[in-house]
C-alpha cells in the first residue's frame, strides 16, 4: 500500500470523479482509498501496509483505516490548517511489475472539472526480501 495527500485550499468542498494509478504493468489495484486528517486526530505515520483492507496495523494506523472510505465519489472539505490533508490509500498485488503516477480527477464546488497527478511511482521486484534496511518492527527503536 502508498500513500499520498492532498490538501482542498479552496472554500467549497470538492468531489473525487477517479482515482487511478496509471500505466500499470503487471499491477493489479485492488483499491484506493481517501482518508482525510486533521490536525486534531492522531495518526502515526505512513508506509507500507500488508493487506487490502490492511491488517496487523498499530492502533493508530487502525483508527485511519476504519475512518478512510473509497477514493471516488468521496468528497473533500475545505482544508486550510497547517496540518489538515486528504491522502491517498492505495492497495496493490504484484510481484513484479510498475505503475505510476497517480492521478485524481474532481469536480470542485463550482462544477468545474480538474486533475492533480501526484508523485507515486511504483516499482515491485521478487528480490526485495525487506521491509527497508535498518527495519526493527513498528514501536521497536
Amino acid at each position: 500500500m502508498s500513500i499520498e495527500g492532498v490538501r482542498n485550499r479552496s472554500d467549497k468542498p470538492v468531489t473525487v470523479l477517479t482515482a487511478e494509478l496509471t500505466r500499470a504493468v503487471q499491477v493489479q489495484v485492488l483499491g484506493i482509498n481517501a482518508l482525510r486528517q486533521d490536525s486534531s486526530t492522531p495518526f502515526g505515520g505512513f508506509g507500507q501496509w500488508y493487506g487490502y483492507p490492511p491488517r496487523g496495523l498499530p492502533k493508530a494506523w487502525r483508527a485511519a483505516w476504519k475512518r478512510s472510505e473509497p477514493a471516488e465519489g468521496s468528497v473533500i472539505p475545505p482544508q486550510s490548517g497547517r496540518d489538515e490533508f486528504t491522502g491517498f490509500v492505495i492497495g496493490y498485488a504484484a510481484v513484479r511489475g510498475s505503475a505510476g503516477p497517480l492521478r485524481i480527477t474532481y469536480e470542485d464546488g463550482d462544477g468545474r472539472h480538474g486533475s492533480v497527478e501526484m508523485s507515486t511511482i511504483l516499482v515491485t521486484s521478487p528480490h526485495c526480501h525487506g521491509p527497508f534496511p535498518g527495519y526493527r518492527g513498528f514501536g521497536k527503536e
